[in-house]
């Protein structure tokens, strides 16, 4: 796992890189959803949150205004 956070121009962003370690199907959970629902609850439209899968990584990042 490999994780950035960062904090520029009033925006607060995490990414997190992780290995699918020979994976070959997506996972099943309801964690992105119920996060993207969450996010929607707590700052309306003002957030980004994407996710990509390549070949052999998952990455998911999360943007977000603070002060």
């Amino acid at each position: 796992i490999h994780t950035v956070m960062t904090i520029a121009d009033g925006t607060l962003t995490y990414t997190v890189r992780n290995s699918l370690g020979g994976q070959t199907d997506s996972p099943k959970g309801m964690g992105i959803q119920n996060l993207r629902k969450r996010l929607s609850l707590l700052y309306g439209e003002d957030f980004i949150l994407e996710t990509r899968r390549g070949d052999d990584e998952y990455t998911a990042m999360i943007s977000v205004p603070i002060g």
